[in-house]
């Protein structure tokens, strides 16, 4: 019996570390601003840091307003004010109220978040070095792949393709993709093939470029640049 116990309660642990490193948190903002698809990391002082798939944000405590819990879960109500489910984000969600909370209590709230949630490890950064393969969608539709991401010059994205240099307008691509699937994959888009819902494959990392301007092109460009591996000498 003891030893059935034991089995059960490193089961119920291991299931409730594999949904904690699946927990998708969303950061409402005092500026209205909503941050989708984040992880907890940390509360660092009076700042609370999460991150997503390619970043690391810091969050002053202060400009917190909501921290939503978003999971297929029973909703649950409890007494507490700064916590309650079948919110706006769906039935399941956990809110977690800040606005009229002062530093003090939008501090005591996070902690118990994060000890009622340890985040969890960081995944490995994905491939984004000056070997990374990239593909590009153009706004008129045209696809070019086999693509080495070199720099940003002005408003102009510059890669090295094969033994050429080739350079294309910000405003003229309307996708990134980071292609970093197997090779039975990357093989077809070279011969001129689609995969359904994605050009390469459901691991690739791609930035939407469609609907922002110029200025926030630049800044998810650059973010590109801050996140790749040194050049090689």
């Amino acid at each position: 019996m003891r030893t059935f116990l034991v089995a059960a309660l490193a089961l119920f642990g291991a299931t409730r570390v594999a949904a904690q490193q699946d927990d998708r948190w969303q950061v409402t903002l005092n500026d209205g601003r909503i941050i989708w698809d984040l992880h907890l990391v940390r509360l660092q002082g009076d700042t609370l840091v999460v991150r997503d798939a390619d970043s690391t944000y810091r969050f002053p405590i202060m400009r917190v307003d909501e921290l939503r819990l978003v999971r297929k879960s029973e909703a649950r109500r409890t007494a507490d004010r700064n916590r309650y489910g079948a919110a706006l984000g769906g039935a399941d969600d956990q809110v977690y109220r800040l606005t009229l909370d002062d530093r003090t209590e939008r501090r005591q709230v996070l902690e118990q978040v994060l000890k009622d949630h340890p985040p969890s490890p960081p995944p490995p950064k994905p491939l984004q070095g000056y070997d990374a393969l990239w593909q590009i969608t153009l706004k008129n539709g045209t696809i070019v792949w086999n693509l080495r991401l070199l720099k940003l010059e002005r408003d102009t994205l510059v890669f090295r393709q094969d033994s050429a240099t080739v350079r294309y307008p910000l405003m003229g691509v309307d996708e990134l993709r980071l292609v970093r699937a197997g090779e039975h994959e990357i093989g077809p888009v070279a011969a001129g093939g689609r995969y359904d819902g994605a050009a390469n494959g459901s691991t690739d990392l791609v930035y939407q470029l469609t609907l922002l301007d110029r200025a926030e092109r630049r800044r998810v460009v650059e973010q590109i640049f801050r996140g790749r591996a040194a050049p090689a000498p």
